[in-house]
Parts: C-alpha cells; sequence; structure tokens
C-alpha cells in the first residue's frame, strides 16, 4: 500500500489535516491522498485514525491539549467530520451500543453457539434488568472445531466480535475506535468509500496528491 510517485502538495500532512478541517467542506474525493510505508491494515487503521482525530480535537475537543470530548460529538458535528473525511473518499461509521443494544448483540451470537458442548460460556449481567454486560467463554482441551465455531460464527455477528475482540481484524471496516461513558459504548470505524455511490462524476487530479 506504498505509492512512490512524488510529492506534488508543498504542504506537510499535518498542516493539511488541519487546513482540511477548517475550510469549507470539499465534495467526496476531492481530495487525492496515499499512505506511505503502510504494508498492512493496521498501520492503515492508524494512520486514518489519526486524520480523524486531528479533526474531532478541531471541531469538538482540543487540538493542543489533544483530547476529544464525545459527549460534545453531536449528530451535526458527526455529520460534518463525515463529510470532511468523504472528500478523502473514506467513510465513516459511528455505532452507539446501549445497555440492551449489548444484551441483544450478545444474546444473538451465543445462542449460535451455545448446543456446543466443548464449549463453556459464563455471562455477567444487571441483577434488575437482566441485560448481559460481559461475557466470558472457555474451550475444553482447546478444541479445534469449538474453536473455529466461535471464530467463524463471529463471521455472522461482527457486532458481537467489536465486544468481544476475538477475531482479528483483516479488513479495515474491521478496525474501530472504541469509546465508553457510563453505560453506553460508542464506536467508530473506517472503511473506503465506493465512488459509485455518489451521482455527480469525481474527477481527481492525479497531479495534486498528499502524502501520509
Amino acid at each position: 500500500m506504498s505509492v512512490k510517485a512524488p510529492v506534488n502538495d508543498n504542504r506537510d500532512s499535518n498542516e493539511f489535516v488541519r487546513e482540511l478541517f477548517t475550510s469549507e467542506i470539499k465534495e467526496p474525493f476531492s481530495h487525492n491522498i496515499a499512505f506511505n510505508d503502510v504494508n498492512d491494515v493496521d498501520k492503515l487503521f492508524e494512520k486514518i485514525k489519526q486524520i480523524f482525530m486531528i479533526g474531532a480535537m478541531i471541531h469538538c475537543g482540543d487540538l493542543e491539549k489533544k483530547v476529544i470530548f464525545m459527549d460534545k460529538m453531536t449528530p451535526n458535528i458527526f455529520e460534518k467530520l463525515t463529510k470532511y473525511m468523504l472528500s478523502l473518499g473514506i467513510d465513516t461509521t459511528f455505532l452507539e451500543f446501549k445497555p440492551f443494544d449489548v444484551d441483544y448483540i450478545y444474546r444473538t451470537y451465543l445462542n449460535d453457539i451455545k448446543y456446543e458442548k466443548n464449549i463453556k460460556i459464563d455471562v455477567s449481567m444487571d441483577y434488575k434488568t437482566e441485560y448481559i454486560n460481559k461475557v466470558s467463554m472457555t474451550v475444553s482441551d482447546n478444541n479445534p472445531e469449538s474453536i473455529k465455531l466461535i471464530i467463524d460464527t463471529l463471521k455472522e455477528h461482527p457486532h458481537a466480535n467489536t465486544l468481544l475482540r476475538i477475531k482479528k481484524a483483516t479488513q479495515l471496516k474491521e478496525h474501530f475506535m472504541f469509546f465508553q461513558k457510563n453505560d453506553t459504548i460508542s464506536i467508530i470505524k473506517f472503511d473506503f468509500a465506493n465512488i459509485e455511490k455518489y451521482s455527480k462524476k469525481v474527477l481527481i487530479d492525479p497531479s495534486r496528491k498528499m502524502f501520509f
């Protein structure tokens, strides 16, 4: 994922990002960017996350103190940040899980594996609401078929994997930023935007490329 074309934008990447999030929002795919020295999806996610975090610190945080105030990330601000990221060709998704959401996610996943005899499932829950808030699983003798069932079933329950963090992320969209305040979990994900989703014809100038 490394591009060796010459840099044609005289600004450094940090200056470019600050200007990006303080300027007028451009159309999707308006900016042509490339990521240097990125040879795996983990590093790619970290690069994109850093871009988003600078924008979030500018619009709902403190850039000098390097802090984001999640309680100030209103739907309007997140929509604005999403549009800025989309101008780079990046889709940004925000998910919010309340206790009943977490309970539903856990239960639907566990229902698909609970009959496997080699898997012992323990849960913690709120006594009053009976909402599950924590899950742990033990596999007898590290049975390979049972382990495979746990991992394969997570493919059908991606939100469960987000909470359990069992299956290693192999795609950009499987990585996420995790925030928790009180009983609310917030998740932010990134993926490459699909240029065909946008009605206007997008013209990318290959002579202007910003490297990160």
